[in-house]
């Protein structure tokens, strides 16, 4: 047994700092719906309301993303308004901190001040999660 190249307690080391790197990516996925991959797909409210508007409206997607000192409450309190105003969300931007949502240019005006809100821009696509 003197001849192992790395130690027991190294090797246990190694396999807890693995885990602690890979689980969260694994639990982030199986916990929101329709993100797959290293892209974030359409979420299920997505997919029942996608662009469900009057014909000769234009609906656009966004980012959106948060205010530094918004606290999750907020955040989810904001998020739980928007459908009632006819905006879809569309996926998270964990990376960045905000949402993709689907909405029209009217929408967007009732939602631009907001508190949480720190930025709402044309979505250009290549995000991921």
């Amino acid at each position: 047994m003197a001849n192992q190249r790395f130690s027991n307690r190294f090797i246990i080391v190694l396999l807890v700092a693995f885990i602690g790197l890979v689980l969260p990516s694994l639990v982030s996925s199986a916990v929101t719906p329709g993100v797959t991959g290293s892209r974030a797909g359409p979420t299920k409210l997505a997919n029942q309301n996608h662009l469900k508007v009057t014909p000769g409206i234009n609906v656009n997607v966004y980012d959106i993303t948060w205010q530094s000192t918004a606290t999750p409450a907020d955040i989810k309190a904001f998020e739980g308004t928007l459908p009632g105003k006819g905006i879809t969300i569309l996926y998270p931007l964990k990376s960045i901190g905000g949402i993709v949502v689907s909405m029209t240019a009217n929408q967007l005006k009732t939602i631009k001040d907001a508190s949480v809100v720190l930025n709402i821009t044309k979505d250009k696509g290549g995000h991921s999660k």
